[in-house]
């Protein structure tokens, strides 16, 4: 009898078997939490940076001046008074200003006259402007300075020498003493008696002729009030007491 081959066995691997696993209890979900630490981490705190020290810094306000620096301390100087206080990490220096008086010049031309003397000429020419009232035509400002220039031979009057103000002041007083001698000025011109008055106290005033007029006024009006003296007569004596030397 012959020998059957013997039947090779061949082993597959087992699959494996799913385990399943069992739900868990609400109480053994409990105890798992208590077991466990549940506590959030605390992270380390970073590391900060080293603090930059600020440089110093100038700020510019009208009239005061504040300087910044990163130290401690405060300068306050107001007149003659210093106060000092102290704050953290900051200096201010305070500067108080001090008013100055200022003068104000006004220039003209080299060797011409100055502003003042050219206000004196245009007083004087209103002055001749007011006379005028007692003429037929009356002087505008315009027409005196015409004729002011043309007599100084300039074209402006601001161009008028320094040297000949005196020239062209006295031109300008000689043309209302023409206006006012005028036999209609009393008449014509209400502030002609006010001004003859005021012209003679002036007049005696710079060249001390207080005493002579009074003595002349007895002599001549028999009385001592250039007030009570008529028109006429006050005329006689404002003409006496300018040619008077």
């Amino acid at each position: 009898m012959t020998d059957r081959p013997k039947a090779k066995i061949i082993q597959f691997p087992r699959k494996p078997t799913a385990i399943i696993e069992e739900p868990q209890s609400p109480l053994s979900e409990l105890k798992e939490l208590l077991t466990h630490n549940t506590e959030p981490k605390e992270e380390s705190p970073k590391p900060r940076k080293p603090r930059e020290t600020k440089p110093k810094q100038e700020s510019f306000i009208p009239g005061v001046s504040i300087l910044v620096s990163g130290g401690e301390g405060v300068k306050i100087n107001n007149g003659q008074q210093t106060i000092n206080k102290t704050v953290n990490h900051t200096t201010n220096h305070y500067h108080a200003p001090q008013s100055v008086k200022s003068t104000v010049v006004v220039q003209t031309g080299v060797g011409v006259i100055s502003a003042e003397q050219k206000r004196q000429l245009l007083d004087l020419r209103d002055k001749v402007v007011e006379a005028s009232v007692v003429r037929k035509t009356p002087k505008t400002p315009a027409s005196v300075m015409y004729s002011l220039n043309k007599h100084m031979k300039v074209n402006k009057y601001d161009e008028i020498l320094a040297e000949n103000f005196d020239k062209a002041k006295a031109w300008l007083i000689k043309q209302a003493a023409i206006t006012k001698s005028m036999a209609s000025a009393p008449k014509k011109m209400p502030s002609w008696r006010k001004s003859r008055i005021s012209a003679i106290h002036s007049r005696c005033k710079e060249r001390d002729f207080g005493t002579w007029r009074i003595a002349y006024m007895k002599e001549k009006f028999n009385q001592t009030t250039m007030i009570a003296l008529s028109d006429d007569d006050l005329e006689t004596l404002y003409r006496a007491v300018m040619s008077k030397k």
